[in-house]
């Protein structure tokens, strides 16, 4: 009988002991999650902090101070007057603030809804680089187009303006080449038709370099783009296109008029085509005009 109740005493405590483990361990899940909840709302109150303490500093221009609440974890993607972060800050010139927000998840192709524009057009008009490597190393889309006049990112590389002064500069080429030394640039440009007629009409002495990085040394010209045709203002550019085997003599595909023609005859019918070339009012050249010599 004693033994008996002996067994009936170990199983009451057993059956006491687990009760309590488990109530020990519902007490102790539940008041972690609190912990958990109180960590969270504590880090968003920091957050909503670090945002107030970030657009009283725009206020007060104290770009200082904005990038050290952009690295401790205020909203890289905030609103402030209208435009985001990165945006307002590439805007003004600010790149140290800018590549900080970059480097903190900043959505680098966010376009302006009323000024068409992006950060990665203003690493461009401000020349520098290390802004631009920044965005680039993110991927920055290639394909859209900037600003009222829809250009394209590598004609701005190439004919670069001054902004606030907006005066034509010499072509940018430090910049280009920044550009051109990412792969995803390369194949993008190299499967659009417009990337040879951007780099003939600004044309010098560098422009072969920009060439050969984008199609390569040995890349043979399709008949479709008519580079002589595009090329007559520039005796530099036909004797560079001649040497790559563009055949002078040969017709070329024009789509606006749907026929083939030589460059010459092209030349002397006009009938508006140089306009779309930048090849001038649209005027018939004459047979002893320079243009129609060089060909």
């Amino acid at each position: 009988m004693k033994f008996y109740s002996c067994i009936l005493v170990l199983i009451l405590c057993s059956s006491t002991l687990l009760t309590c483990k488990k109530t020990e361990a519902f007490f102790t899940d539940k008041t972690i999650s609190c912990e958990n909840e109180n960590q969270n709302l504590h880090d968003n109150d920091i957050s909503e902090d670090l945002n107030k303490l970030l657009k009283d500093a725009l206020v007060k221009e104290d770009y200082e101070r904005v990038e050290e609440y952009i690295e401790a974890g205020a909203d890289a993607n905030c609103l402030y007057n209208g435009e985001q972060l990165l945006y307002y800050l590439a805007k003004r010139g600010q790149i140290s603030a800018a590549i900080k927000a970059v480097a903190h998840g900043a959505d680098i192709q966010w376009m302006h809804p009323a000024e068409k524009k992006t950060a990665f057009y203003w690493a461009i008009q401000f020349n520098d680089m290390k802004f631009g490597k920044a965005l680039l190393d993110r991927g920055v889309d290639v394909s859209v187009r900037v600003g009222l006049n829809e250009q394209d990112y590598l004609s701005l590389c190439i004919e670069r303006q001054s902004f606030p002064q907006n005066k034509k500069l010499y072509m940018n080429y430090d910049f280009a080449l920044l550009f051109l030394s990412y792969d995803y640039v390369k194949s993008y440009l190299r499967g659009w038709t417009g990337t040879l007629y951007q780099l003939i009409y600004r044309w010098t002495e560098k422009t072969p370099e920009l060439i050969e990085t984008i199609y390569g040394k040995d890349y043979q010209f399709p008949d479709e783009i008519p580079v002589l045709l595009i090329s007559i203002l520039n005796k530099d550019a036909l004797e560079y296109f001649i040497g790559k085997g563009v055949d002078p003599n040969k017709s070329y595909y024009d789509s606006e008029e749907d026929a083939f023609f030589t460059p010459l005859e092209l030349a002397l019918l006009c009938k508006g085509h140089l306009i779309a070339y930048g090849g001038g009012d649209g005027v018939r050249y004459d047979e002893n005009s320079d243009e129609v010599q060089n060909i």
